[in-house]
């Protein structure tokens, strides 16, 4: 029983030794290299909400600097573990990367993706081993396309990736033969076979040869086969209501929709109701990130805009005439005012009410009253005189 519990023991404890490394990785997978010796990023977009009929967004840019890092090297390899050296130029190899996304990229809130290729065919590299190189994405490259951006705390609707990167690219000895000639002639050379993205909180990782595979396995980093940003875009709708017994039922009301710190030079998508049947409408922002739209709208009449930016700011007013403002008591969202200001931080529907209450001619009663009560006060007393009158002539 002793050598029995033992050998369970011994088989438990090289079971764990085994899982201890799998469980240590994180999701994602090498990015890879073409023959041609290209890795290629992937961008992604994701998005609040999509509509393919209603989304609109502005051209948006993301660029992305490639340097050579100072942390996280060296890494000298053992019989177990490969070399790591730091990255080196080239003539095909950037410093800069950008990718574009415009509205016809959008097709849903997640899935949009752009790539940019990392040409490492013009570096020469002298020996195999792993090759760093840190990546980042810059940050506010957009402060063209919303107004907001320059200001001192600038709410912004897209959430940039500030996370700093590793991109270890691995470098093998590949032969080439030229079947062209007689005989075939072989060469070798130093070129890029795979890559690794992965975030430089740890600089000193693990990087173990994993023969099996063929690769190397990152223990304890994030490894990431994506870099995603986020764009922030909700709706506005604004519903009337007219309401009280002294309140015309089918009269207009003129409503203006200014917006301000929107994204520059772009046109946006809405929509009207108005007695029932639905119009496409659309607002475009000028140079400054300034729209304005006008509307007239009566009862259970309502405007909507779509796609706007988080960090929008838009003032809605009433505009009544002096009959009007007398007549009718207005509210936005149950609090008496002509007018109401908010941002966009999420979607919003606003009610905007016109109550007229029934009107009591209390006019016409000061005026006759006291006649009234004269004329009452006499008839009492007549009526009193003819009684006691009535009760003399009995006796």
């Amino acid at each position: 029983m002793k050598r029995l519990f033992a050998t369970l023991l011994i088989v438990a404890l090289v079971a764990a030794m085994f899982a201890i490394p799998a469980s240590a990785e994180t999701t994602g997978s090498p990015l890879g290299a073409d023959t041609d010796e290209v890795v290629t990023v992937t961008k992604e977009l994701t998005l609040t909400k999509y509509e393919a009929d209603k989304t609109e967004i502005p051209n948006l840019t993301f660029t992305f600097d490639l340097t050579i890092p100072t942390t996280g090297l060296p890494v000298e390899g053992t019989a177990s573990k490969l070399p790591v050296y730091a990255g080196l130029t080239g003539s095909t190899l950037d410093s800069s990367y950008t990718v574009s996304f415009a509205t016809g990229d959008i097709s849903g809130t997640a899935g949009n993706e752009k790539t940019f290729d990392i040409d490492f065919s013009g570096v020469d590299f002298p020996r195999p081993g792993i090759y760093r190189y840190a990546l980042k994405e810059q940050a506010n490259t957009n402060s063209a396309v919303f107004a907001s951006e320059g200001a001192a705390t600038p709410t912004s609707p897209i959430t940039y990736d500030d996370a700093d990167y590793f991109l270890d690219v691995y470098v093998e000895k590949v032969e080439t033969t030229d079947n062209t000639v007689d005989p075939p002639v072989t060469t070798s050379d130093y070129k890029v076979t795979n890559a690794v993205l992965y975030l430089q909180s740890d600089p000193d990782n693990t990087i173990t040869r994993d023969d099996a595979a063929d690769q190397s396995v990152y223990a304890d980093v994030q490894k990431v086969d994506r870099i995603v940003n986020d764009y922030d875009n909700y709706d506005l709708k604004l519903t009337k209501t007219v309401s009280g017994a002294a309140a015309d039922m089918a009269k207009k009301f003129e409503f203006t929709i200014e917006f301000e710190n929107g994204p520059i030079d772009t046109t946006l998508k809405g929509q009207t109701t108005i007695d029932g049947t639905a119009a496409d409408i659309t607002v475009t922002f000028d140079a400054d990130g300034k729209a304005t739209y006008t509307v007239n709208l009566g009862h259970e009449d309502s405007i909507e805009f779509w796609s706007l930016p988080e960090g929008t700011t838009y003032t809605i007013t009433e505009t009544l005439s002096a009959l009007d403002d007398a007549t009718y008591v207005t509210t936005f969202d149950g609090t008496e005012a002509n007018s109401t200001t908010g941002d966009m931080a999420a979607d919003k529907e606003i009610a905007c009410v016109n109550d007229a209450p029934a009107l009591t001619p209390t006019g016409l009663f000061l005026s006759y009253g006291p006649y009234v009560l004269i004329v009452a006060a006499a008839a009492a007393l007549a009526v009193i005189f003819l009684k006691k009158r009535n009760h003399a002539d009995e006796f």
